[in-house]
């Protein structure tokens, strides 16, 4: 998944429930919103990961919940 730079906020439950979920790519700053503040499952670690790291690819192997940027 691909989230363009025009992307500004990212609602709490975005990506509740996505287990298949293994890439996503930031091509720009999520300023403002929840981005899963109430929904700590938020696929694994990927709010975290991005929060640290900023703009880039994440991935995830699949049933993992662990986010590594590439």
């Amino acid at each position: 998944m691909t989230i363009p730079n025009s992307v500004t906020d990212i609602n709490d439950l975005a990506f509740a429930e996505c287990t298949g979920l293994i890439s996503v790519k930031f091509e720009g700053k999520i300023a403002r919103g929840g981005f899963g503040d109430r929904n700590p499952f938020y696929p694994g670690d990927l709010r975290s990961k991005y929060l640290a790291g900023g703009i880039g690819t994440y991935t995830r192997p699949s049933g993992s919940d662990t986010w590594t940027k590439q």
